[in-house]
């Protein structure tokens, strides 16, 4: 996920691995904007994402875990205003109640890389909880990226 703040109006793209088999691109064009999606089938859960930013211009991939390549999804134009955006990975079940998992072997941000293998040190990091989605936000101290767990 990338956006342009908190703010639950905020405008942002995402890839998101859905449970029906679906690689789903959502974006918001600008912050209170309405979010649009777009979507392709998959027929597995289990896929490596991709969001690349150039611009305004947010491109979205997928691959399968025995593909060599990324094949695009959808490409949004999504305005920041600011000069600065998050960078996150969140994991929902969307359903009250439920758990979802989210299995993470790399996360890259150019030039820097970040492998997360469990949940963070606290100490390291400000720890947001959003009642209505059921997420757990961890924020880098001292860095505009953030890491959801759930």
């Amino acid at each position: 996920m990338i956006r342009e703040t908190l703010a639950p109006d905020a405008a942002h793209t995402m890839i998101a691995s859905t449970g029906n088999f679906h690689v789903q691109h959502l974006y918001r064009e600008s912050a209170g904007g309405i979010t649009r999606s777009h979507q392709l089938l998959t027929g597995t859960k289990q896929v490596y994402l991709r969001l690349v930013k150039e611009g305004s211009k947010i491109t979205s991939y997928y691959k399968l875990e025995n593909d060599e390549y990324y094949e695009k999804v959808y490409e949004s134009d999504v305005t920041f205003t600011g000069s600065s955006f998050f960078v996150g990975i969140a994991a929902t079940s969307h359903i009250q109640g439920s758990y979802a998992s989210l299995t993470v072997r790399s996360f890259e941000i150019r030039n820097q890389i970040w492998v997360p293998i469990a949940p963070p040190h606290l100490g390291e990091f400000v720890l947001y909880y959003n009642s209505v989605l059921m997420t757990k936000l961890y924020v880098l101290r001292k860095s505009r990226h953030i890491i959801r767990y759930w």
